[in-house]
C-alpha cells in the first residue's frame, strides 16, 4: 500500500514537473516570436544605422533578460570585428573605447565570423575560445550568431547571461532567424548611406562646376 500511494505521488510530481516544462518552454517561444516580430519593425523602420543597432540590441536583451548583447562588423579588410552597440553601461565605456577584436585571435565573436555559424559555450570558464572580458565579469554563458547578409559575413552578434548552460540549440533556430533579419537591415542602411554620402559629393561638385563657369 505504501509502495502504491509512493509511486502515485512520485507520477503526479512527474506530471506537474512536465506542465511546468511546457508552459515554461511555450512562454520562452512566445517572448522569442514576440522579440522577433519588433526586431524586424525596428528594422524595417529606419535607415539609420546606429539608431537600428541601439534599438535593436536593447530589444533582445530586455526581452531575454540577458546580462549583457552586442553587435560587432567587421573593418573594411576583415582584420577586425568592431563593436558597433552593447548594451548597459559596460557597453557604452566599450564603445567609447572603441573595443574590436583581431581576427586572429581566438574569440567566440571571431570563430562565429570564420566558421559562418553559432557558437555556444555553456560554462565560458571552460571555453578555450570565450574572450574574458574584464568589463564583463558576470558573464557565465554566452550564444554567438553570424551576420549574414546575402550570403556575405558582415560580422557577429553576441548574447550573454549571467547562468550556466543558459542556451540551447534550440535558441539558435530564433536567435538565427533575428541575426538574418539585423544583417539585412544593416546592409540597407549601409547602402543608404553611400548613396547619401554620393548625392551631397555630386552636388558638391556640381555647385563647384557652376561656379568655375560663372567665373570662366
Amino acid at each position: 500500500r505504501w509502495l502504491g500511494t509512493w509511486t502515485d505521488i512520485t507520477a503526479q510530481k512527474l506530471s506537474e514537473d512536465q506542465q511546468a516544462d511546457l508552459v515554461s518552454a511555450m512562454t520562452k517561444r512566445a517572448i522569442q516570436l514576440q522579440t522577433a516580430a519588433e526586431v524586424s519593425r525596428a528594422a524595417s523602420s529606419t535607415l539609420d544605422l546606429e539608431e537600428l543597432l541601439t534599438t535593436v540590441v536593447e530589444l533582445i536583451r530586455s526581452h531575454f533578460n540577458y546580462y549583457y548583447v552586442g553587435i560587432f562588423l567587421l573593418n573594411e579588410g576583415g582584420t577586425f570585428a568592431i563593436l558597433k552597440a552593447a548594451t548597459g553601461e559596460a557597453g557604452k565605456r566599450l564603445i567609447e573605447a572603441h573595443h574590436k577584436l583581431d581576427m586572429d585571435v581566438p574569440s567566440m565573436v571571431g570563430w562565429s565570423i570564420t566558421h559562418r555559424t553559432a557558437r555556444i559555450a555553456l560554462d565560458v570558464g571552460e571555453d578555450a575560445v570565450h574572450f574574458k572580458n574584464p568589463r564583463l565579469p558576470l558573464t557565465r554563458s554566452e550564444i554567438t550568431l553570424p551576420l549574414l547578409s546575402r550570403g556575405k559575413i558582415i560580422g557577429a552578434m553576441t548574447n550573454q547571461s549571467e547562468l550556466p548552460s543558459a542556451f540551447s540549440n534550440a535558441d539558435v533556430t530564433a536567435l538565427q532567424t533575428m541575426a538574418d533579419q539585423i544583417a539585412n537591415a544593416i546592409s540597407n542602411a549601409q547602402l543608404f548611406s553611400e548613396r547619401l554620402d554620393l548625392v551631397k559629393e555630386l552636388e558638391r561638385k556640381n555647385v563647384e562646376l557652376e561656379r568655375f563657369t560663372y567665373t570662366v
